[in-house]
């Protein structure tokens, strides 16, 4: 972990490319140091020298003072090997560069990035990009982006990126609507240097990282990845999501961030053998990250859903054959307990119905009594609570306070399905989280959470090496 601390712990950073007008990437940058109260020394450097944000300005890294750990260069491609023959005087030992058209802009711009490593390293300097928007960790009040962007909110989700797309608006979506802070969330750019596995290891040691999250468009050490990736995720769960996966997508992919193509079929199979777990889509990466960032663990396939709408839980179902998750068969026990949330032309089963019974005995009171008889039978893994939610007070909708506590006291997690306004989920959140229960909006979205969390525990059981990703060595 410490050999990467002057990235995302520096005691010192210069922003060159530094702007004193409002907006503009170097002043976005300062900006937000500053207001996010970054404890350590801001040097911005700019020739014409105008304060920024009431810093005083250097015209170049000669004039600073004191020692540089870390540089971020907002200069274009034929001002950076110039600036790390300055960075080497002022024995700098990282350096973001935010330029894009290096190894994302061709043949050309490929040999160009090469030279820009290769300079790096002559002078004993790291490098994270190029062609990146920065990174963020929260915990340590350094957010390094060339976004305005909102508070991080703490949490145990750590993200590497391979766009800006993620690192800004998606990750603010899953902090904000999704309700889940992070730890850091990495943008890598071009991985030209510094990659995927360097910052595993370095998230491996990262106290507050409790799941790790990877968009990756390519592997530029498949096999260095596979390894490292495997003996981590044995600690903390690992969860990619690889797009490009048909050809024009590949093509897409390789003009974006100049990513290789790799078959993927066997990028696949060594995923799986690796113990890691495969997102497919956004919103899949982004539920199973939820979940497994909570440490919820998911031990069995075995599903217990409990709701009061039937249709909820025919899109679960439909949902769970895709993560190797199944209805669990409840015991007779279980059946008899069940027996008082069914009317007389009903026969006890799962998903267990709750809507046609709440007139009888009320939503709290039925939701309680199939909740606790779900938790007592040996064949269920986990419950799936699915509930409707509406703006006014409704017999059909529980006290959520109510719910919380009982499932507060219930041994198996619950994994929660709301569907409602925005207002009432957020209102039914606050609920439920105190008592554990993490919520989803909707179906789909809580069985994949869940099917993550299970294929995670497959995973681990079944890792039995690498050896199909030899092919992409």
């Amino acid at each position: 972990m410490k050999n990467l601390e002057y990235f995302f712990r520096p005691k010192s950073i210069a922003i060159i490319g530094a702007s004193d007008q409002a907006m503009r990437p170097g002043n976005i940058l300062i900006n937000n140091l500053v207001r996010f109260n970054y404890k350590g020394k801001i040097y911005p450097v700019n020739p014409k020298k105008n304060p920024v944000l009431g810093l005083k300005t250097y015209s170049g890294i000669s004039e600073i003072p004191g020692e540089i750990e870390l540089v971020f260069s907002l200069l274009g491609i034929d001002g950076n090997l110039t600036l790390l023959e300055e960075c080497s005087r002022k024995r700098v030992k990282g350096m973001v560069v935010a330029a894009g058209g290096y190894s994302d802009g061709g043949v050309e711009g490929r040999k160009k990035e090469e030279e820009l490593v290769e300079t790096a390293h002559k002078y004993g300097i790291r490098i994270i990009g190029p062609n990146t928007v920065g990174y963020s960790n929260p915990y340590n009040d350094f957010i390094l982006s060339m976004i305005d962007t909102k508070q991080p909110l703490k949490g145990h989700a750590s993200f590497i990126c391979q766009t800006g797309q993620f690192a800004t608006n998606i990750i603010e979506w899953f902090m904000s609507f999704g309700k889940t802070g992070i730890s850091q969330c990495i943008d890598l750019g071009n991985k030209s240097d510094i990659d995927d596995s360097d910052v595993l290891e370095y998230l491996n040691d990262d106290p507050n990282t409790f799941a790790i999250g990877i968009y990756s468009e390519t592997f530029k050490n498949p096999r260095r990845f596979m390894d490292t990736a495997s003996r981590i995720s044995t600690k903390k769960p690992v969860v990619v999501f690889k797009p490009g996966r048909t050809k024009e997508g590949a093509r897409v992919s390789g003009s974006h961030t100049g990513a290789l193509a790799a078959d993927d079929t066997i990028i696949n199979a060594a995923i799986k053998q690796a113990g890691l777990v495969r997102a497919y889509s956004v919103d899949e990466f982004l539920d199973m990250m939820r979940l497994l960032s909570r440490k919820i663990r998911i031990e069995g396939n075995r599903v217990g859903i409990v709701t009061n709408t039937g249709a909820g839980a025919i899109m679960s179902v439909d949902t769970m054959e895709k993560y190797g998750l199944e209805l669990a068969e409840l015991t007779d026990k279980t059946k008899e307990a069940l027996k008082p949330v069914y009317t007389a032309y009903q026969v006890p089963e799962n998903p267990v119905d709750i809507g046609p019974a709440i007139n009888v005995n009320g939503a709290e009171k039925s939701f309680e009594i199939a909740l606790r008889a779900l938790d007592l039978d040996p064949n269920v893994d986990c419950i799936l609570l699915i509930s409707i939610a509406f703006h006014a007070n409704c017999f059909f909708v529980p006290d959520f306070g109510y719910t919380g506590a009982v499932c507060k006291s219930l041994r198996k997690p619950v994994i929660g399905s709301i569907t409602g306004s925005e207002t009432e989920y957020l209102t039914i959140y606050e609920l439920l989280e105190p008592a554990g229960v993490l919520i989803y909006p909707g179906p789909e979205a809580a069985t994949a959470g869940i099917g993550g969390g299970y294929q995670y525990t497959l995973g681990q059981k079944q890792a039995k090496g690498l050896q199909s990703f030899e092919k992409c060595k």
